[in-house]
């Protein structure tokens, strides 16, 4: 994700003003979800990001006007995106200067892993930036492909440690925003635009787990990540779904379809499920599992499908 260390001339929030004063939703205008949503399906099996612009109300509500994707040189990883600093610099200049928006924070996609969580790496990185440039709070956008769609999620980051972030709902302003075409004319020569010409993001596809549920903890999400990330380094065919709870890990073969079945009370019960289906659907195996967790959630389970992919 973009490091808050980049981010040249951040609106300072003053203490006595109404921001960060605990809304509920912020303003984004629709073209800019389809923006967010055309870089993600640009980069659909690897993490990609952005910066948000915009303005606060006089109530202290932010309003989303301009959004841009990841520079040529940005990295993109399957759990990391760090954009492209000099890319950042560059149009943040420009329409600082011209239109008096701010940074008002970053959005970045959990590609394919259906988390739409911040995960404890956005957490320290944002809440280190915080104290660092003396914000109240910083905007993070999360995306996601669950196909055909992405999920975009927006979470506040304020400098507490003990709640670091809420979710926040979307106020979407209708249409195009007044910014786009305005910058676009005077930042053509060296803006970079997602080659999807098409969004597809969901208005309301967000999905929170309860306290008790394994993956209310930041770190079983991550354990999760590991556990997708070795799949990915044998195929590209995996995804995560999460039918009432339960967290299915497909995983589709040349000749075979594998299903990683996780109950939602794993942890209080550590088996789990793995079955194996013939390119027709058969069942032709399934073996009952139990983590060992002196090994780590994700360490086990690799250790039970390393020699069946």
């Amino acid at each position: 994700m973009t490091l808050l260390n980049t981010i040249l001339k951040p609106m300072k929030h003053k203490t006595d003003s109404n921001t960060g004063s605990g809304y509920s939703g912020i303003f984004i205008y629709e073209s800019e979800l389809d923006y967010i949503s055309r870089c993600i399906l640009d980069y659909p099996a690897i993490e990609t990001g952005g910066n948000l612009f915009g303005h606060y109300t006089k109530n202290g509500i932010p309003v989303i006007e301009y959004v841009i994707g990841p520079g040529m040189s940005a990295v993109h990883h399957a759990t990391r995106f760090q954009q492209e600093e000099s890319y950042l610099k560059n149009i943040y200049g420009y329409i600082s200067g011209a239109f008096a928006l701010s940074e008002t924070g970053a959005w970045h996609s959990h590609h394919q892993l259906d988390l739409p969580h911040p995960s404890s790496g956005d957490v320290g990185t944002v809440i280190k930036g915080l104290e660092k440039t003396g914000l109240d709070e910083f905007i993070i956008v999360i995306g996601s492909f669950t196909p055909p769609q992405t999920p975009i999620n927006a979470f506040v980051f304020a400098n507490n440690p003990m709640q670091p972030y809420r979710p926040v709902e979307w106020h979407i302003l209708k249409g195009m925003s007044p910014f786009r075409e305005k910058i676009e004319e005077i930042c053509g020569d060296i803006l970079l635009h997602p080659k999807t010409l098409k969004g597809e993001y969901a208005k309301k596809n967000r999905h929170l787990f309860e306290k008790q549920h394994w993956l209310s903890d930041k770190k079983n999400i991550e354990e999760l990540k590991t556990v997708v990330n070795f799949i990915r380094q044998k195929t590209e065919h995996v995804k995560v779904f999460h039918p009432e709870g339960q967290i299915v890990i497909d995983i589709q073969l040349p000749d075979k379809n594998m299903h990683v079945m996780i109950p939602d009370t794993f942890l209080q019960d550590l088996s789990y499920t793995i079955k194996i289906n013939n390119t027709e659907g058969a069942l032709i195996d399934e073996e009952n599992c139990t983590a060992d967790m002196l090994n780590g959630i994700s360490t086990s389970i690799i250790q039970h499908i390393k020699d069946k992919i």
